[in-house]
């Protein structure tokens, strides 16, 4: 994998901000793969408990 693919998070208030970078730079189905990425993520940090120990479905990468 090379390096630019890799996003780097060094907490919780940076995931966010993170996404909306890469956002910006990356190609049309690139920055909707990370659309996707970013609604299951925030949908995880807003989360107060998981229900019933089940997890948001985590998108699959384009290929």
């Amino acid at each position: 994998m090379k390096r630019e693919n890799v996003l780097i998070v060094d907490d919780e208030k940076n995931i966010r901000l993170t996404l909306r970078r890469a956002l910006e730079k990356k190609p049309l189905h690139i920055r909707i793969y990370l659309r996707l990425l970013q609604r299951t993520i925030n949908s995880v940090l807003t989360m107060q408990k998981p229900q019933s120990g089940r997890r948001p479905p985590i998108p699959a990468p384009y290929g």
